[in-house]
């Protein structure tokens, strides 16, 4: 992890992707806001079991209830991709990786 990382469109992607195989996300519904479930990957099939976190920047912050707050509500602000119907999921996300 380093300064910056969590803003970043590529590595957002990255943890989206991963993060997916281990929930079932749904389409986005009339809200615009998608929903998840458990998937039934087995956890050894699993890309989102194997991310280690390793942190490469003494400056990096981890992120806090204001960083939470502002990502569920927008996203990743000026990506399409990962706007406000993907910030809940993408919070989701991140909140997980800093617990393994």
């Amino acid at each position: 992890l380093h300064n910056g990382v969590l803003y970043d469109p590529t590595f957002a992607g990255m943890i989206m992707s991963a993060y997916g195989e281990s929930v079932e996300l749904s389409p986005a519904n009339s809200q615009g806001l998608m929903s998840k479930t458990l998937s039934n990957t087995s956890s050894d099939e699993n890309a989102w079991n194997r991310i280690i976190t390793v942190s490469a920047d003494s400056t990096f912050v981890f992120p806090g209830h204001e960083f939470y707050t502002s990502l569920g509500a927008q996203g990743i602000p000026g990506i399409d991709d990962l706007g406000p119907e993907v910030g809940p999921l993408l919070c989701d996300a991140y909140r997980s990786i800093f617990k393994k």
